[in-house]
């Protein structure tokens, strides 16, 4: 019993840990707070995944990708480590590793979360079978687009291809057309959409899905989960700062002050949110060349 009392009470440490890295805006806290609950719970992949996920979003990317090998490599490698590892590649595009993967698993192991892996495995395969260079690939692409998108997946993927291909006219056309025949859209779909017009330049329409989002987050507000709200919290600084960035290009620098102001002063501890602020006041004395420097930064 002796020793039973510091194991919980160290695993209600990191529990403890991890649901405060899950509230806060701030990415650094996030990575602080998850390395706290690792040490407290160093066998949970889940941990181990939000960090590396944490570390990855804040351009550690070899920090988090050493933080992961091991968890899928070595003997008695659990089922759910696999999970993690496939759900960590998928996030970051690396189909190769979460398809390997995803054959490990077997089949009482493919729960919902690795059938919507695999879904979206299985359309970025087709999506990058299609040749880049073939005269008909923007036609092959778009025809792609031919079904409802309830969870975001399919337009997402086939926007961001079209994006790396330098088509963002046909990227906001897919995620429009699949807005349009898809009748019974999740959140998921209109955060997708939100990100993915804010990636290519579209405010407008990422206002308009982060609305349908807030709508159908209303009607049901206990499935959203803190990824989703982190999520959305990004999107909306994401917006912000394009906008004000705009402005403060155009020569507008106090309306783009007075937009600025508002997002600092609700994220105080935001590195997101303060150091885009930092970088306007630093311009808003400089020459322009200047300022296109610090914002290059």
């Amino acid at each position: 019993m002796a020793r039973t009392e510091p194991r919980r009470a160290s695993l209600l440490r990191g529990m403890q840990l991890r649901y405060a890295a899950a509230r806060t805006d701030d990415p650094m806290r996030r990575i602080t707070l998850l390395r706290g609950a690792l040490v407290h719970m160093p066998d949970d992949p889940w941990v181990r995944l939000e960090l590396g996920n944490a570390l990855y979003d804040s351009g550690q990317v070899v920090q988090a990708d050493a933080l992961m090998q091991p968890l899928t490599s070595g003997h008695d490698v659990t089922d759910e480590a696999i999970e993690a590892g496939v759900l960590y590649a998928v996030a970051h595009h690396d189909i190769t590793t979460a398809a390997r993967l995803y054959a490990r698993l077997p089949a009482s192991a493919r729960t919902p979360a690795m059938v919507q892996a695999e879904r979206q495995i299985r359309l970025t395969q087709m999506v990058r079978a299609i040749d880049p260079q073939a005269p008909d690939y923007r036609e092959r692409l778009m025809a792609l687009a031919n079904a409802p998108d309830p969870d975001g997946t399919l337009g997402t993927i086939i926007a961001i291809a079209f994006l790396d291909h330098g088509d963002p006219g046909a990227a906001r056309k897919v995620l429009q057309h699949e807005d349009q025949i898809t009748p019974d859209p999740e959140p998921e779909q209109k955060l997708d959409y939100a990100g993915t017009s804010l990636r290519m330049g579209a405010l407008p329409d990422a206002q308009a899905y982060l609305t349908a989002f807030d709508q159908l987050a209303a009607q049901n507000p206990a499935d959203i989960t803190s990824d989703q709200k982190r999520v959305r919290r990004q999107v909306e600084i994401g917006m912000t700062i394009m906008k004000s960035d705009r402005l403060s290009h155009a020569g507008r620098t106090g309306l783009a002050e007075r937009l600025m102001l508002p997002l600092v002063a609700a994220n105080p501890d935001s590195a997101e949110a303060i150091w885009p602020w930092a970088v306007f006041t630093r311009c808003r004395n400089a020459r322009a060349a200047r300022c296109a420097k610090i914002w290059s930064r």
